[in-house]
């Protein structure tokens, strides 16, 4: 972690304050420019899931956006396995290969 804020510190994209009530603990601050490098981000992030998800009807994205909810709802109260009883209570299964393995939630 420190190697993380190290270089984003070095980048100006965070800073290191002292916290004024515990002198112990050392507080990270997004900068201006931090703050900027996370919009482009975004806006990269948004413009790659629109290509992805392009080929499918607006009916379609829903009905994903409705199954990705409930899968992650599902997951993270449950036992953070793929097969938790909460997944499958949330209609999700996982997803097994030609070897029997578990390789994903579906």
């Amino acid at each position: 972690m420190t190697t993380l804020v190290d270089g984003l510190e070095a980048s100006g994209k965070v800073r290191r304050v002292p916290d004024p009530t515990n002198r112990r603990v050392i507080r990270i601050e997004v900068t201006d420019e931090g703050r900027k490098a996370l919009h482009e981000l975004r806006g990269a992030r948004r413009s790659a899931a629109e290509e992805i998800l392009a080929p499918l009807t607006d009916d379609q994205r829903e009905v994903l956006g409705g199954c990705w909810t409930r899968w992650w709802t599902a997951h993270r109260k449950g036992s953070g396995t793929a097969e938790s009883s909460r997944t499958r209570r949330a209609g999700c299964r996982p997803c097994r290969t030609r070897r029997g393995r578990t390789r994903g939630v579906t």
